[in-house]
């Protein structure tokens, strides 16, 4: 089985991940017992506005096998994903944040693309804001702390439910 290396610079230390290929070329690996599927590359934007918890998606994501542009202002990444909003397969954003919440984020950028699926993450437990995001359009809400296993499976059915979007709108 193949394996994938990771160095981190700060501590030059290695992170060894085994990848096992499905038949249909999808990777997988393992973490505290459970499957967890792969990216495929896909680009992914994180929107937050703590540089550390940016930083730390950053990692969970590449070693998940996505490609990351993360943001800590909100009006930067809308600026951002309106000049390049087909770059993107995926959108990750906190909901608190100073310059614009996560919410209203979501809004103008469903606004922009309808099909672009946007994951919430808040560190805050109420339902109403997991059921007013879906109203909004939000495809997945998620609570802080994020484990690996949860985000991969969000991010999964946010790009499955993205290709069932595409198939009903035409």
């Amino acid at each position: 089985m193949p394996a994938m290396a990771h160095a981190t610079p700060e501590t030059s230390s290695h992170r060894l991940f085994a990848v096992n290929r499905n038949n249909h070329g999808k990777a997988k690996t393992r973490c505290k017992g459970r499957e967890i599927k792969l990216g495929n590359n896909e680009k992914i934007l994180v929107v937050d506005d703590e540089q550390s918890n940016i930083e730390a998606m950053n990692d969970m994501l590449t070693h998940l096998g996505y490609d990351v542009t993360g943001f800590s202002v909100s009006s930067a990444a809308l600026d951002a994903f309106e000049k390049d909003f087909l770059d993107f397969d995926v959108v990750i954003t906190d909901q608190t944040m100073p310059d614009m919440n996560g919410h209203v984020l979501a809004q103008n950028m469903i606004r922009i693309r309808p099909d672009i699926p946007v994951i919430m993450v808040t560190g805050f437990s109420a339902t109403v804001q997991a059921v007013h995001a879906k109203e909004i359009g939000i495809r997945e809400f998620l609570m802080k702390p994020v484990t690996r296993a949860g985000m991969s499976a969000a991010i999964q059915r946010a790009l499955t439910n993205k290709i069932r979007h595409r198939l009903l709108s035409k």
